[in-house]
């Protein structure tokens, strides 16, 4: 700030040239000051619809990896939460299956030997 009656300036984000602190329109620009920017709407997801892709995630891990990669590579963090939880859901799922697959293979071969 200049001296203390002075308002100083600053530099608008429209155009980049320097106006004045208190000015409600750029001179230059037209950049209009005195309505404030909006932020960005975000989309939230509901409950039902997480609750869908943590089920399908699980019962189809290949859609659940790819239901968390797209909602991973969003940038808020609820669908980033939502992307994760989903990935980490079809790797539980991918496990399990392999696990009790392994272990129904290993007990029909053991009950043929018999």
């Amino acid at each position: 700030m200049e001296g203390s009656g002075s308002q100083g300036s600053r530099s608008c984000v429209g155009c980049g040239r320097a106006i004045a602190w208190d000015a409600n329109v750029c001179p230059y620009c037209g950049h209009d000051y005195r309505y404030p920017a909006t932020a960005p709407r975000t989309e939230t997801i509901s409950d039902g619809m997480k609750i869908l892709f943590y089920i399908l995630s699980f019962l189809i891990w290949i859609a659940g990896i790819i239901i968390g990669v797209i909602y991973y590579s969003k940038d808020d963090p609820e669908s980033k939460q939502v992307g994760k939880n989903c990935i980490i859901i079809a790797i539980i799922s991918l496990v399990l299956g392999t696990v009790c697959g392994i272990l129904i293979w290993v007990m029909a071969l053991g009950f043929s030997t018999a």
